[in-house]
């Protein structure tokens, strides 16, 4: 009896941690409105953008890959590998940069952020362009 609770118990566990999977940029922004209090929010609204990943990568950077990215197979792995962009370390690090632009007002930049991450040349090869350097 006490094996089917277990099992029940992570069947529903597992079921849950599945429907709050966000599958793109704008449910991810709505999942950390969730899952960061007020004053979690406010403390990481304060680091400057350029410090989130020293400040942040070991704990929410940690939560979001583990949580989010752990599955090759989710959605929003899928929505980024689309986008050229390989690793969960990459996808976590868009996440909370795009956050943070988010909630102070700033561009999002998408594209910029993939380029910076993974390169302008890989990028430009990911969707599609051609080098005119090599026509």
């Amino acid at each position: 009896m006490k094996i089917l609770f277990a099992l029940t118990f992570m069947l529903v566990l597992a079921d849950h941690a599945y429907s709050n999977q966000p599958a793109n940029l704008k449910e991810c922004i709505v999942e950390l409105d969730e899952f960061l209090s007020p004053e979690e929010e406010e403390a990481f609204l304060e680091y400057p953008e350029t410090s989130i990943l020293a400040a942040y990568d070991l704990s929410l950077g940690n939560y979001i890959r583990n949580t989010w990215l752990f599955d090759e197979d989710s959605p929003l792995y899928t929505y980024f590998t689309d986008m050229c962009v390989q690793t969960p370390h990459q996808m976590s690090t868009i996440i909370m940069v795009t956050y943070h632009r988010a909630k102070t007002g700033k561009f999002i930049h998408l594209d910029s952020q993939i380029e910076e991450l993974i390169g302008e040349k890989a990028h430009r090869k990911c969707k599609g362009e051609v080098d005119p350097e090599f026509e």
